[in-house]
């Protein structure tokens, strides 16, 4: 293909967004006072390097050559800091950023005479907890050169890997005054710079050869016009080599969209909250593999790597799999895991190179962050699958793009972009205004597009009314629920008395204390269900985490303790990070409320900036059973909403506080339904759902009643109707008429059956 100019300048200013090398990126301007959030110890650089590389230590903080000048718990306090941080970061991107800073580059801009310093070496390490002790290890033996420092100061990378200190202290750089022999610990991450050279066509010419980036990429000039229309992809039109694979169920829109990846065409799949995206892209990635087709499946969020993998639970799925993010970046275990010897093999990527892992292992699962770092760039795959893809930049997503023959973005358009934790975690940021999102630049793009419309997650009505009134124009497809209202839905906790410290630590005790006491009470009646809170900033969320622990530990109760109870942990995080969460109970604290003088501000943080609405849109979503929302303020008292963030708010606050409104039933008039009432039963009818009371007006069961819809669609409903507590009888429709020879045997089974769930209920 032809590549113009305009696309090499496009992809050399989209490569220059990803990464920072100005005075805000710590690699190059490390901040060492005690505010800052790393720790510097007492012992040489040199000798802590042999002592954790050489001979394979483990090293405890505080003592011999960890020891520190700063004062114990301020060092505990910046290091529980730095590892929540960091724990965020993984979850995140997939890869871990805490690191040791070896050997400080002491230097200075010119004409300015302040000392700015930054580590030469930066090495990989976990810190385990033993006891009241913390001890650190090495995690690999590579030791990273500092290349975001060596470009800044336009040191030659040959000469710095091949003799670093007498390089450095030969004058390598007018702006190098010394090279100290200390240490820190911190988050260092190159991962934005290891992104923008796995783009750089002077190294990697192929990739001006993707038609798709190109495309992707021209959105995102301005004055760019979207297409008036989409084009439309006919699953029919393409002839497919088999039927499709269903590894877990699947409805008629999850195999429509299962379908459209078979065809080889590049497209959108459009996933509103709870609609089954997870199940249907294991699905996809089964069916290719079945096609004899290479897959990479990248994702920057670990919860969605996880959903997904957990899913591909065959065996001869599960043996072709190579997942590298996280806690798998371990190059030992993955030595062994790809059964060869790590001796002598520096990093990830040659040990994947040496194991010929890609013909082992065709399915690959990662992050943007580990592919840059670690995936050999030679490698090339039939089918690239992006999920989560509101949250990622272009820029993160455009190597692999460019690796890959087909390419399906996955996400929701109106959930969350992308977010700008992973810079401000590293003190990197260009500006308060995240970039473009690869879910955005496909959408204003040609790629043709599919959307999931089955809603599965929420189990009453209330916890999904908000988002499918306001944001998909009530598409999203949803069952009654079976329980009473009590007991889920979504509740209201006032707050009476509650003060938001506005200006100072911007958090709610009253609240946060509230949602602690509703942990601890939700842990002992309902131990079995799943937990998970929502603060609307870090602040709130970090003090609400305090009190959960304080009030466990007076109950004699443990997060750890929990955990071993349900099948997924409680999470306490800010609004910022909850996309793609779910939990059966989610206790929202709305965190604002009137500060000391009485005063309800319209500044509600995230939610007045752009794609606030958005960010509320994935809050108000995470939850199967109930979510508990704690306010101190009324949506009365709120000032006229400006915008759409707080609009929102407002809505879902006064739905909350009258009571939502109910499915609306129908009462359906033909045989079936007079014969019910002939014997005591009242049928209502709620999206295509007969359910029945009792003559004492208690819901008893359900009938379907099949060959009305899709097949596939009608399967998924009954499985639903199950699976949330309601006893079915199934009866195809046409025996529900007088006039079908089946009707009088079809009447008398739903008869006996619904006599029986009388007796249950």
């Amino acid at each position: 293909m032809t590549t113009s100019i305009s696309f090499e300048q496009d992809l050399a200013a989209l490569r220059s967004s990803m990464f920072d090398l100005s005075l805000r990126n710590r690699l190059i301007n490390l901040p060492v006072d005690d505010r800052a959030r790393v720790i510097k110890f007492a012992g040489t650089a040199s000798r802590i390097k042999d002592q954790l590389i050489a001979e394979g230590r483990e090293l405890t903080i505080g003592d011999d050559e960890l020891a520190t000048w700063t004062d114990p718990a301020l060092v505990l306090q910046k290091l529980r800091a730095i590892l929540a941080d960091n724990a965020t970061l993984m979850e995140e991107q997939g890869i871990s950023s805490l690191k040791l800073g070896l050997h400080l580059i002491r230097w200075r801009e010119p004409k300015d005479d302040r000392d700015r310093y930054a580590p030469l070496w930066i090495l990989p390490v976990t810190v385990s907890k033993h006891g009241k002790e913390f001890r650190i290890r090495a995690a690999d033996d590579n030791l990273e050169i500092n290349e975001s420092f060596a470009s800044k100061a336009g040191l030659d990378l040959e000469q710095l890997r091949h003799n670093p200190i007498p390089y450095l202290r030969s004058g390598a750089s007018a702006v190098i005054r010394s090279v100290i022999d200390e240490a820190v610990l911190g988050l260092f991450s190159q991962a934005r710079l290891a992104m923008s050279r796995r783009a750089d066509p002077t190294v990697h010419p192929e990739i001006l050869e993707s038609d798709i980036l190109q495309r992707l990429i021209a959105t995102t000039r301005p004055g760019y016009r979207p297409p008036a229309a989409k084009r439309h992809l006919n699953v029919g039109a393409f002839a497919l080599p088999s039927e499709n694979i269903h590894t877990v169920p699947a409805d008629a829109s999850q195999d429509r969209a299962i379908a459209l990846s078979r065809s080889g065409e590049h497209l959108v799949i459009q996933g509103p909250p709870g609609t089954g995206k997870s199940q249907t892209i294991a699905n996809i990635i089964v069916n290719a593999f079945k096609d004899g087709r290479s897959v990479l499946f990248m994702t920057e969020k670990i919860t969605a790597l996880d959903a997904v993998h957990r899913r591909l639970t065959a065996p001869e799925i599960q043996n072709r799999i190579l997942a590298l993010h996280g806690s798998r970046l371990d190059r030992a275990a993955l030595a062994d895991e790809l059964n060869i010897s790590a001796e002598g093999v520096l990093g990830v990527a040659n040990l994947l190179r040496q194991s010929d892992a890609q013909r082992v292992r065709p399915i690959l699962m990662t992050s943007p962050a580990a592919f840059a770092l670690h995936v050999p760039s030679d490698w090339r795959f039939d089918l690239l699958i992006i999920d989560e893809a509101s949250q990622m930049n272009l820029a993160a997503a455009a190597a692999a793009i460019a690796s890959s023959r087909q390419l399906i973005v996955c996400g929701d358009s109106k959930q969350m972009g992308p977010s700008l934790t992973f810079q401000k975690s590293l003190d990197s940021v260009h500006t308060n205004h995240p970039p473009a999102s690869l879910l955005e630049a496909a959408d204003r793009s040609d790629m043709p597009s599919t959307m999931l419309e089955r809603h599965y997650r929420s189990l009453h009505p209330s916890l999904i009314y908000v988002s499918n009134q306001i944001f998909y124009e009530r598409r999203l497809s949803q069952i009654p629920s079976p329980f009473a209202n009590a007991s889920i839905g979504v509740k209201l906790h006032y707050v009476d008395g509650a003060v938001y410290d506005r200006g100072d630590t911007n958090t709610n005790e009253l609240e946060a204390e509230a949602v602690a006491q509703e942990v601890v009470r939700n842990a002992q009646k309902n131990p079995t269900f799943s937990l998970g809170v929502i603060a609307m900033n870090d602040s709130q969320r970090d003090l609400i985490r305090a009190k959960v622990e304080a009030r466990l530990s007076e109950a004699g109760l443990s997060i750890d303790q929990l955990n071993l109870t349900t099948d997924a942990e409680l999470f306490i995080r800010s609004a910022e990070h909850v996309q793609g969460d779910e939990r059966d109970i989610v206790l929202l604290s709305l965190t604002y409320g009137r500060d000391a003088n009485g005063k309800l501000s319209a500044n509600f943080g995230s939610l007045n900036q752009p794609g606030g609405d958005k960010r509320f849109n994935v809050v108000i979503t995470r939850a199967k059973y109930r979510t508990d929302v704690f306010a101190s303020f009324r949506a009365a008292q709120m000032s006229p909403a400006k915008t759409p963030g707080v609009e929102v708010l407002k809505y879902y606050l006064r739905l909350a506080e009258l009571g939502f409104p109910a499915l609306e039933p129908k009462f359906p008039l033909s045989e079936l339904t007079r014969a019910l009432r002939l014997n005591s039963f009242e049928a209502e009818l709620y999206n295509d759902v007969m359910c029945i009371r009792d003559e004492r007006g208690i819901h008893i069961g359900a009938i379907y009643t099949t060959g009305a819809k899709h097949p596939l669609d009608e399967q998924a409903e009954i499985a639903q109707l199950k699976s949330t507590g309601w006893q079915v009888v199934v009866v195809p429709l046409d025996h529900t008429k007088r006039a079908s020879p089946k009707y009088h045997d079809t009447l008398d089974t739903v008869l006996r059956d619904l006599s029986r769930f009388r007796r249950m209920a």
